[in-house]
């Protein structure tokens, strides 16, 4: 029994499943609702929300749960927040997932899929060539960000790279690197995305206990 006036936490952090990709790609596409290279990728205002929301599945089904590391959070049964990372076996993505892929993306950027190209070629650019743990997505439903969400999905796979002595390595708009240098991350490269913003390197070397 619960003593009178102790607080429950009612949030639970494990590995995504199947069942979750859904819930997980409306997640990623309304935490990434205005960010610009969504905009530019898919620039139809109508659609746009739908389309993202697609691509995300997609990628969640073909490449995501079957070769990377991909956790939620749910809170009082909600899915409100994931993270998405890639293992240092899996630094490029195979030619038949691509093959798998290419279809359903074609369907969803139409002419545009050049443009999400031109975004992938700039994204993987800067990637160190040694192992690393790469950092894809953290999403929080934008009704629960800034409740702690994202602090429990980020240190949860932290505590992997510490364990397996590895860098973690993704990449962030301006905006955002002062939310990840606490956790020890640092910019360590700029690249400029097709559509002219700066998009920045970020690393953290694993802690040693």
């Amino acid at each position: 029994m619960r003593q009178k006036g102790v607080p429950t936490d009612r949030t639970i952090i494990r590995r995504a499943e199947t069942r979750d990709i859904p819930d997980m790609a409306t997640v990623l596409s309304r935490a990434f609702h205005d960010d610009p290279i969504l905009h530019w990728v898919f620039p139809d205002d109508e659609h746009r929300d739908r389309r993202v929301r697609d691509a995300y599945a997609v990628q969640l089904r073909n490449w995501f749960l079957p070769h990377g590391v991909a956790y939620v959070a749910v809170r009082d049964g909600a899915l409100c927040a994931t993270a998405l990372w890639v293992p240092p076996e899996r630094r490029r993505v195979p030619v038949s997932v691509q093959i798998r892929l290419l279809p359903r993306m074609l369907q969803l950027t139409g002419r545009r899929i050049g443009r999400l190209n031109d975004v992938m070629r700039t994204v993987t650019s800067t990637r160190p060539a040694e192992p690393h743990w790469y950092f894809a997505e953290l999403a929080v439903e934008p009704g629960s960000q800034r409740s702690g969400l994202g602090d429990r999905l980020i240190r949860t796979h932290l505590a992997r790279c510490d364990a397996d002595g590895l860098t973690a390595h993704g990449e962030c708009l301006e905006k955002n690197i002062r939310y990840y240098e606490p956790y020890g991350f640092s910019v360590t490269a700029t690249s400029t995305l097709p559509f002219g913003e700066t998009l920045f390197t970020v690393s953290r070397k694993p802690r040693v206990p």
